[in-house]
């Protein structure tokens, strides 16, 4: 009954009508997408029919389109082809088992009574009985039981056998057919509810009651119409295969491949100006918001795994201000950069340029703090420091300074002739001056033009002094001042609690003050057994007095 009313349809009216319902087949032949779903179990065999052309071909029954419908609208779900055949398949399992009711059919049983038609035969039997009692006494009684017991069996077959009329009433029972059980072909307002059992069908509205899907199918439907559903979960789409998610939050008209989204408005995205044709990660965010190009944990702010290739300039906030297009070009042949340098060298060995893009060693070695010179030391400026010690591994004692013929300074121990009672070895020279410029004072109290000098600090700078000497110290003064030379300027070391010492200098009597004249007042005492400060003051506040620099001169002298 059902393969006679069933109706097939081709499988070119299947993917058509499917197409229509919003069903996407992909990129490729959509029959090879029926074949693959046939293959997996998800879709019959097609059966064969001949249509049209007189041919026959794959058909297919209608409800075919649905289960394509079905199908596709759990695929857009995000459900696995696997899922989706074991739903299918749970869900045919128990249409199977539903047991379909049929009516009851009482059947009746009438009997034709036939009046005394019973009670004659009855009557006749006793009849035959009497007649057997009779003739057994006239004859022997074993004949008249014999016949008598064979009549009584042939009338017993006789009524068992006798013909019963019955009549019967059956109630006839038909199955419904697969046509509509309702047409409708005008306006109809159902004010109650409408439970759908199997589908609802019309041109223009479809639901089917199974999978709980509405299609809309209407040609009248216009672009940019806006559609209200209840607001549940679900799913809406077009004919085109557009579909969108009743409880989204983002709608979309489409976008472009490899175009990353933006949103235009609330809820809309569309193309940004962005393109992403890389497969695989090039931008990472990292927790801590760092961001990195070509690497997936960046460790600073923006951190780049390669090279940084820029068409225009590249600035800086720092500096005031600095790009790289306003760094001084190299001049060639230096190397920039990793590239182009060569050579090698030995460990804790400065480097030296042994040619235009080579490194080597140089005669400057440093181990720890301590600077090791392999060669001759030349120098054609000054050679400034707060304090100069020389010592020497090859002689024991110490070494004197002096200047030969040419101008070069020579270290020689010192003769034993030359060391004589009263001999000075200059031991430490320290700039002690309080300021770094030049400083001017016509104050006629004494003012402070040092800080205050410890014995701590004395005994941490100072070298030991020498066997068979006396340690002395000197100041060594440059200042300008005009004062008459009739009068002069005077200078007080006040110590803490040694009682302080004063000296003075004659007037200068200059008329600038722009050039310094050195003072030394030598053999002062006591100077690093308390703690100091030196001081200075003009006789007249009308006279000035400019110090430039003041160095605290310490010194053995032989005994």
């Amino acid at each position: 009954m059902k393969e006679k009313n069933e109706k097939l349809i081709s499988i070119d009216e299947v993917i058509e009508r499917a197409k229509k319902l919003g069903v996407d087949f992909g990129k490729g032949d959509p029959r090879n997408r029926l074949r693959y779903y046939v293959k997996i179990g998800l879709l019959p065999h097609a059966k064969r029919k001949v249509f049209k052309n007189n041919l026959p071909e794959g058909a297919y029954p209608e409800d075919i389109v649905w289960k394509l419908f079905e199908i596709d609208r759990m695929i857009k779900a995000g459900k696995g082809i696997l899922q989706i055949k074991r739903e299918m398949e749970e869900r045919e399992q128990k249409e199977r088992e539903k047991v379909f009711v049929l009516p009851k059919i009482e059947s009746k049983v009438f009997v034709k009574k036939k009046p005394k038609i019973l009670f004659l035969k009855l009557l006749s039997l006793l009849f035959v009985i009497v007649f057997v009692v009779y003739f057994s006494t006239k004859f022997s009684f074993q004949k008249s039981v014999s016949y008598f017991l064979a009549t009584m069996a042939k009338n017993f077959e006789k009524l068992v056998q006798a013909p019963i009329e019955v009549e019967t009433k059956k109630e006839a029972f038909e199955f419904p057919e697969t046509e509509p059980y309702l047409t409708i072909n005008a306006e109809t307002a159902i004010k109650g509810s409408l439970d759908v059992r199997d589908s609802v069908i019309s041109p223009s509205f479809v639901i089917k009651g199974e999978t709980y899907n509405a299609t809309l199918a209407t040609t009248p439907l216009t672009a940019d119409r806006t559609y209200t559903f209840p607001d549940q979960s679900g799913i809406v789409c077009l004919s085109t295969g557009n579909c969108v998610g009743l409880a989204g939050e983002v709608l979309t008209s489409g976008g472009t491949t490899n175009r990353l989204a933006k949103f235009i408005g609330a809820r809309r995205v569309a193309d940004s100006s962005i393109q992403d044709f890389f497969s695989g990660i090039s931008i990472t965010i990292s927790s801590e918001g760092r961001v990195g190009i070509g690497i997936e944990n960046p460790q600073y702010p923006l951190h780049v795994q390669g090279r940084i290739q820029a068409t225009g300039d590249i600035c800086t906030d720092l500096g005031g201000g600095k790009c790289l297009s306003q760094l001084a070009p190299p001049s060639p042949p230096v190397a920039i950069g990793r590239g182009g340098i060569g050579g090698s060298g030995t460990p804790n060995y400065i480097p030296i340029w042994t040619s235009a893009t080579t490194l080597g060693n140089s005669i400057l070695s440093q181990i720890g703090s301590t600077l090791t010179l392999s060669g001759d030391l030349n120098i054609t400026g000054l050679l400034v420091t707060s304090g100069l010690r020389i010592a020497t591994t090859t002689q024991a004692g110490y070494i004197l300074v002096s200047v030969d013929d040419q101008g070069n300074i020579v270290f020689a121990p010192p003769p034993p002739s030359l060391i004589l009672p009263g001999t000075k070895f200059l031991r430490a020279s320290i700039p002690i001056f309080k300021y770094s410029n030049p400083a001017q004072t016509a104050s006629t109290s004494f003012v402070e033009v040092t800080n205050k000098i410890s014995t701590t600090t004395l005994s941490k700078i100072l070298p030991s002094t020498m066997a068979n000497s006396q340690r002395k110290f000197a100041l060594l003064m440059k200042f300008a001042d005009n004062i008459p030379t009739t009068a002069s300027s005077t200078w007080q070391i006040d110590f803490d609690n040694l009682p302080d010492y004063y000296f003075e200098f004659q007037g200068q009597n200059l008329s600038s003050l722009e050039t310094g004249i050195l003072h030394l007042q030598d053999e002062i005492q006591n100077l690093a057994n308390d703690n100091w400060v030196l001081k200075v003051k003009v006789p007249i506040n009308h006279y000035s007095l400019r110090v430039f620099s003041i160095y605290l001169l310490c010194y053995d002298q032989i005994q």
